[in-house]
């Protein structure tokens, strides 16, 4: 993607950072982890099929299943 001064950026879906904030909710104030989960959730474009296969892939399937349960 690029910036509005022409420079390219790496960014990651809606989904990957979804996924890096279950992978490091330790880390995390709760209060944002709540926030951007209940965005995600009233997000128009989410895709939960892609969030799983991130999910898989960051070996985090069960932790997002059960976060995928409460939403």
């Amino acid at each position: 993607m690029k910036t509005m001064f022409g420079n390219e950026v790496a960014c990651y879906d809606m989904e990957r950072t979804i996924c890096d904030l279950v992978r490091f909710r330790d880390q995390i104030d709760v209060e944002i982890f709540r926030k951007a989960i209940a965005q995600y959730k009233k997000h128009p474009k989410r895709d939960y099929q892609q969030l799983r296969l991130y999910a898989k892939e960051f070996h985090i399937s069960k932790r997002m299943n059960e976060l995928l349960d409460v939403i």
